[in-house]
């Protein structure tokens, strides 16, 4: 004790309550700041971190989300095009017009298609009947929780004890009606799928022109999906009109297994001999 100091009890210097430091660093930022009634029941006070990158964060998730929405309603559904290919014709080394029907006609045979007369002339209709993905539905899910998830973290730092004070965990569980949108995918996705084509080839057979309307997913399918050979062994693609085909970095790595349909060669004459 120094001198002169009167001696305290024991009992009041047990007894007296040590505070936190947490707390008095809180009691001291609080009494520094106006309006010390609102930000101490504020719970993004409790939050250490820059408030301008939360509110960042939270405004980032926010845009995002109408895409996530967009994607699952997009998914399953058509997207009607009509798309322009072309192809070197018999009068410049390539496929005579037949064989290139052949090839087309084959191709979505392949698929389960069936051939049906087209309303408007000059046109076939081909009709499939497209199936839901697994792998689809799946990857739509993880879209949603995903997207949930993320969304579940930055509330953290606004509600630290959860909707109505049911915990943390309470904001996650939103994630619970994911496996709604591969449901709401896989009732959307059994649907027809109509293809209409029509070809002509130029004058002097230089090119052949094909046209299509229908689902742009089936169109460019059977695009990449296809390769024709000529009688000269040469193999041809089709390739959009005004465009150039660059392949990827994956090659052909995950596509489908390409169909190669050869032209048929034409038919010798035979002299017809008189006696």
């Amino acid at each position: 004790f120094a001198p002169g100091a009167a001696a305290r009890p024991a009992a009041a210097r047990l007894c007296r309550p040590r505070s936190h430091p947490l707390q008095e660093r809180r009691r001291t930022r609080r009494a520094a700041l106006p309006g010390d009634d609102f930000v101490a029941t504020t719970s993004v006070y409790d939050y250490e971190g820059s408030q301008e990158a939360l509110w960042t964060s939270f405004a980032l998730f926010a845009v995002s989300l109408p895409g996530v929405i967009s994607t699952v309603n997009r998914a399953g559904q058509p997207k009607y095009v009509e798309k322009y290919y072309v192809m070197p014709g018999e009068g410049n080394g390539g496929m005579d017009i037949k064989s290139t029907a052949g090839g087309i006609v084959a191709w979505f045979k392949n698929k389960n298609y069936a051939m049906e007369d087209s309303p408007e002339p000059g046109k076939v209709r081909f009709v499939g009947n497209m199936q839901a993905s697994t792998s689809q539905a799946l990857f739509l899910i993880a879209v949603v929780a995903g997207a949930l998830f993320a969304i579940g973290i930055v509330l953290s730092a606004f509600y630290p004890n959860g909707f109505f004070d049911l915990g943390a965990n309470s904001l996650f569980l939103p994630m619970l009606i994911s496996p709604y949108a591969g449901w709401y995918y896989w009732g959307r996705a059994f649907r027809k799928d109509i293809i209409e084509l029509s070809l002509e080839a130029d004058e002097g057979d230089k090119e052949n022109t094909m046209t299509l309307l229908g689902d742009e997913t089936t169109i460019e399918s059977m695009a990449v999906g296809i390769r024709f050979k000529s009688v000269a062994g040469q193999i041809f693609q089709l390739v959009e009109k005004d465009m150039e085909v660059v392949d990827g970095l994956l090659g052909d790595f995950g596509r489908e297994e390409t169909l190669v349909f050869e032209a048929r060669a034409p038919a010798k004459a035979t002299e017809k001999r008189t006696a």
